[in-house]
């Protein structure tokens, strides 16, 4: 399978392990599955080219209609997406902790719902807005949500515009971000797309089927690049020979994407369903086989009964066809619980499991 480059921040390359768990939007802005496909849509991240420009379509759409709104070039707009995040709605920048040339940055309540991160406030989206700054924006009615492209990009052009832009161009990318070499990469990207066009592409989609086989190496390294996040006892049971490899797969698959943290696989769930270890009263756990696993966060939030992605991740895993759909899926949406497996109760609120039932015999 193709791998995915890792996205940029302020002028320099950052690997997924630093972009941690991502925005809210790789499905979003035109790349929602179709479920009815039992494909998994994920955002288009074209390597670059010297020849043309290649830029996701919905994203070569919202800088666009920006840059005709604010009588500015799309080309700049798409500079500076390219710059930031190589066009990525989900990226999330590194914490603001004050490290080594790093504001110390605390997280707000707003922050932590668009990042994740309780701590630290992070820059996120495409065009990579601190919340603080992205919310004026949506105080004055001009954008929502810094992970929607097309609100990306508006704020975007309506921040280069009140610093000063189109008269003085270099004088708000310098508002933007206060780096000389910055606004020289982002002009520099800008005349290339000017010069050489660009090539629109569409959001890509691999059938779910082409998991199927997928290692546990595979699995790790997604975990390495930031894609998923695991500790050392995931690790441990993920290359475990009794490890299920539908799990693998569908980790692989879930990954590709949207970021996501893992809670549990095997080690340190109990043996059996509602805890303990003597199943007198229920069943062995999925998890206790290596066949199941939970997923406290997605797309750089927390799950709850309100998070979006989760809510289609849930329909797109009860839609599948075929060896990867799962027997059991525990989520906090009430309205996937009509088809047996699906389920919800008080103990999955904040998490999706995801299990396996035995394989039929050969």
């Amino acid at each position: 399978m193709a791998r995915r480059r890792p996205a940029m921040t302020q002028g320099q390359p950052i690997s997924r392990r630093r972009l941690l768990l991502g925005g809210a939007g790789l499905m979003l802005a035109g790349c929602l599955p179709n479920l009815a496909r039992l494909e998994l849509a994920a955002w288009c991240d074209p390597e670059p080219s010297d020849e043309a420009g290649r830029i996701p379509a919905p994203a070569l759409d919202a800088y666009r209609h920006a840059a005709e709104q604010f009588q500015l070039p799309w080309s700049l707009l798409a500079g500076i997406g390219y710059i930031e995040s190589r066009h990525t709605p989900d990226a999330i920048g590194p914490p603001l902790d004050g490290g080594p040339n790093v504001r110390a940055i605390p997280a707000t309540p707003y922050g932590t719902s668009l990042h994740g991160d309780p701590r630290w406030e992070r820059a996120v989206g495409m065009m990579q807005f601190l919340p603080s700054t992205f919310r004026t924006y949506r105080d004055r009615g001009i954008a929502d949500d810094p992970r929607d492209p097309a609100d990306a990009v508006i704020a975007a052009a309506a921040y280069l515009v009140d610093s000063g832009a189109p008269e003085d161009i270099r004088g708000a990318l310098l508002a933007y971000n206060r780096s000389t070499v910055y606004v020289d990469n982002v002009l520099a990207a800008a005349a290339r797309y000017d010069a050489n066009g660009v090539t629109p592409v569409d959001c890509a989609a691999t059938p779910v089927a082409d998991y199927e086989g997928v290692d546990a190496s595979v699995v790790l390294g997604m975990a390495d690049e930031g894609r998923i996040v695991l500790t050392d006892r995931e690790r441990h049971d993920l290359v475990h020979p009794r490890m299920d490899p539908r799990v693998i797969a569908i980790m692989a698959a879930i990954a590709d994407q949207h970021p996501y943290a893992v809670s549990v696989i095997r080690t340190g769930h109990s043996r059996c369903v509602g805890g303990g270890s003597s199943c007198s009263s229920s069943r062995v756990s999925h998890h206790w086989e290596y066949r199941a696993v939970d997923i406290y966060s997605l797309a750089g939030t927390r799950i709850d009964s309100g998070h979006r992605s989760a809510r289609q991740l849930v329909g797109w895993l009860h839609d599948l066809d075929g060896n990867l759909r799962p027997a059991e899926v525990g989520s906090p949406f009430h309205d996937w619980t009509g088809t047996s497996g699906w389920f919800t109760d008080h103990a999955h609120q904040g998490h999706l499991h995801i299990g396996y039932a035995a394989p039929a015999e050969a």
